[in-house]
């Protein structure tokens, strides 16, 4: 998939964007996109220091549920890569809530990339 052929450079944001803040958790990431995707429903974050700041950067994060936050970071990782990507899943799931509150901590955390673009896209 097109994950395993990420470059280090982009792997190693991913990797770090989700696991967890001790980093023992780098091979289990790691072992997921060499499958081809990234298939964390577990937020490895969960209780660090970092969570509560994007909680008060963004009070829609806190209500995220975790595998939400999950993708939340994962994009988040991918941009500071320069990547961007595409978060897809079954219908319900809350992939615009994640991706707003996304955008919403991307443009506080890089006011410069406040010209940047993105946005979501939802059936009619």
């Amino acid at each position: 998939g097109p994950l395993a052929r990420l470059s280090g450079r982009g792997k190693a944001a991913v990797v770090a964007a989700l696991q967890g803040p001790d980093g023992r958790n780098s091979g289990a990431v790691e072992r997921s996109i060499a499958r081809g995707r990234v298939a964390m429903r577990r937020n490895l974050w969960d209780g660090d220091a970092d969570e509560e700041r994007l909680s008060e950067l963004s009070p829609a994060y806190k209500r995220l549920k975790g595998y939400q936050k999950v993708g939340v970071r994962w994009l988040l990782g991918l941009a500071k890569a320069g990547f961007g990507g595409i978060l897809a899943d079954e219908m319900g799931l809350g992939k615009t809530a994640t991706t707003l509150t996304f955008l919403d901590l991307l443009w506080k955390l890089d006011p410069a990339g406040r010209s940047g673009e993105g946005g979501t896209v939802k059936p009619t």
